[in-house]
Order: C-alpha cells, then sequence, then structure tokens
C-alpha cells in the first residue's frame, strides 16, 4: 500500500505492508510490516506489527503494547492535543498509567512526596512546595529503551528530562507563569511574543530586531504591596522580574533572564568542536560557558538579537558554520564582548565574555 490512504475508523486492515512515503489515517492495522518513511495518524496498531524505526507517529495513533514502540520513535504529536501535550493520556492501550501518573511515581518525587498537578488554562505542570512554585511546559516526548532507569535530570538551563518506566522521554522547559501581565507590561499583542520548544521566549521589539528570555524555573512569595508588572531585577544580572497573583490572589515573583538565542545552534557548533574542547555550557541564567578557537571564554548574553541588513559573508561567517563569532577587545587587547552570529538567519546576539 501506498500513497494517501484514509481509512473508516471502525475499518481493520490485515496482513498488509505500508510502503515508503505513505500516510495512513484511519483504522485498525493488524499483521502488518510498516516502512520507513510512512506517517500514521488517527490508528489503532493491533497484532503482529512490524514497525520500522523511522516511521512518523502523528496525532491520534494508539499502540496495542509497550514493545511495539521502536527506540528513538518521537511520540510528541501522539500526545499532543492543540498546542500543548497532553500528560493525562497514554499512547498504549488497556489498562495502563498516563504519561502524568508514570511521571507522579518517579522515585525523584515519592521519596520526597512531590507531585505535579496540570495546570488546565496553559498546560503546564506546576508542583508548589513552602511557597516556592515550580512549572515547567512539557515539549517533547520520546521513546528510549526501558532498560534506561527511571528518575529526572535538572539540566543547567532548567530544563529537566524526566524518564518514565515506560520508556517515555519527556522533556519539559521552564515556562512564564502568568503570559498575560509579562504581555501587558510589555504592551504586546499574543502574537508578539514566540514561544520556543527550546524554551526561548522571543518578544518582537521592532521591524529588524527582537529581544530573547528565558524564565526561571520557580517563582517566590512576595508581600501583597508589590505591583503587578514586569521591572528590572538590580541584584541579578541581565534580569527582569514578573511579579503576578497567582489563582489563589498570592502575590509571587518570577524572575526573566536574558537567554542565547537558538540554543540548538548553539548545540550543533558544540558538537562540531574536537572532542575535550565540546564542553558548551548555556545556563539558566543567561550565562554561557563555550570555547571559541580553542580558548575557553564565559560571560553572558544580552537579550538583543538584530537582524542585519548587511549579506555579506563576512557578517554571516563561513558557509555551513552555524555560529560565527566576532571578538571585540578592550585597550589592553584583552576581549570583552562578541557578536554571534547565527548562519541562516542573519541574525546576531551581542554579549560580554572573558
Amino acid at each position: 500500500m501506498t500513497g494517501q490512504i484514509a481509512v473508516n475508523p471502525t475499518s481493520k486492515l490485515e496482513s498488509v505492508t505500508i510502503s515508503p512515503n505513505t500516510h495512513l489515517d484511519g483504522g485498525t492495522l493488524n499483521n502488518a510490516q510498516v516502512m520507513d518513511g510512512v506517517t500514521l495518524t488517527n490508528l489503532t496498531l493491533g497484532d503482529n506489527i512490524l514497525l520500522s524505526s523511522n516511521v512518523i507517529i502523528g496525532e491520534g495513533v494508539r499502540f496495542g503494547s509497550n514493545n511495539q514502540i521502536p527506540i528513538g520513535t518521537n511520540l510528541t504529536a501522539a500526545f499532543s492535543s492543540g498546542n500543548t501535550l497532553s500528560l493525562q493520556t497514554e499512547v498504549v492501550s488497556g489498562p495502563v498509567l498516563t504519561l502524568l501518573q508514570q511521571l507522579n511515581q518517579l522515585p525523584d518525587l515519592q521519596n520526597n512526596q512531590w507531585q505535579f498537578e496540570p495546570n488546565p488554562l496553559n498546560g503546564q505542570l506546576q508542583l508548589t512546595r513552602e511557597g516556592i512554585r515550580f512549572a515547567l511546559l512539557p515539549v517533547s516526548v520520546m521513546q528510549v529503551g526501558t532498560d534506561q532507569p527511571a528518575g529526572m535530570t535538572i539540566n543547567p538551563d532548567d530544563s529537566i528530562r524526566f524518564v518514565t518506566s515506560y520508556g517515555r522521554e519527556i522533556l519539559a522547559q521552564p515556562m512564564i507563569q502568568d503570559m498575560e501581565v509579562f504581555r501587558q507590561a510589555l504592551g504586546l499583542a499574543p502574537k508578539e511574543v514566540q514561544v520556543t520548544k527550546d524554551g526561548v521566549v522571543y518578544v518582537n521589539t521592532g521591524e529588524n530586531s527582537k529581544n530573547a528570555y528565558r524564565p526561571s524555573v520557580e517563582s517566590n512569595l512576595v508581600g501583597s504591596e508589590q505591583p503587578t508588572g514586569l521591572f528590572d531585577a538590580p541584584d541579578q544580572l541581565n534580569a527582569k522580574k514578573l511579579v503576578f497573583l497567582d489563582e489563589n490572589g498570592q502575590t509571587r515573583e518570577q524572575l526573566i533572564h536574558s537567554a542565547c538565542a537558538y540554543p540548538q545552534q548553539w548545540q550543533a557548533y558544540q558538537d562540531s568542536l574536537p572532542k575535550g574542547t565540546n564542553d558548551l555550557v548555556l545556563g539558566q541564567d543567561g550565562t554561557v560557558s563555550v570555547s571559541i578557537d580553542g580558548q575557553r571564554y564565559r560571560g553572558v548574553c544580552d537579550s538583543t538579537v538584530t537582524t542585519t541588513q548587511d549579506s555579506s559573508e563576512s557578517a554571516k561567517g563561513p558557509q555551513n558554520s552555524l555560529l560565527f563569532f566576532v571578538k571585540a577587545k578592550d585597550g589592553k587587547g584583552l576581549v570583552v564582548s562578541a557578536y554571534v552570529s547565527y548562519w541562516g538567519t542573519a541574525e546576531f546576539n551581542t554579549g560580554e565574555i572573558r
């Protein structure tokens, strides 16, 4: 079978081979081989299914058993509901734990008597302990081997990687806990704020510029006399504080840091470096530790991302290089700042580095 195939939801397909470049939508599949490059949506995989490792799993796909899911399968679309992930479901049919139940049964959470709760308004996972509220937005679900230990890993940028007993790897990013107050404080319409899956919040500031921010994972209670809005945080480097009222009427404060734009390009740059020098660290507070031309630098990214009108090679950097650094020096010849140009975007960050 090949091509675009729509199947009645109550129909069954038996003893077939689904060829590459096929999109199969609907029905139940039994005794079938599904080749690489096939897209599946809104169907149930029944008995005796041989699923290749590069099948695209779309919305509404359900598996008959957990061992049908190849390691490395991206399950994000199967868990998606609108623009967010629904953790109160599972992709395996039958009496199984939902993704949220799997997450809350992780030893790291059970041992501390912690339980995440979903916020139905924004899809965030929330956990409040001793007045501190942690808020994360799940952005992806991958299948890893069930031989990997269940647990959670907190990354330097405050994103968290959860691995459940079913082999679901969930990546969750810190998110702004009251987007409405954030937008109103900046006078922005919803379309002028873009939240990406790598946890960076981009705010349009002009025709050729935008700001890149990364919120802290937590908010803290502050005095009720504090006005709501977005304010400078003088005791923090390149940060602002968002003050808002939670659903209980309590006043909270969340730090919003400047961020390095396009973390995936930074990661790809790191991966291209020789072994031993590829130890990039992007911190949750906008700090960066990176090797440039064999020398180690530490610094902080400015929030401003500018689109340059200069299309020359010197502005973009060498072709196929994902990042291109232009260093600035002081009167003593010390490097004090750098432009970071992102190939293919004609955009650059600036930042103080040492």
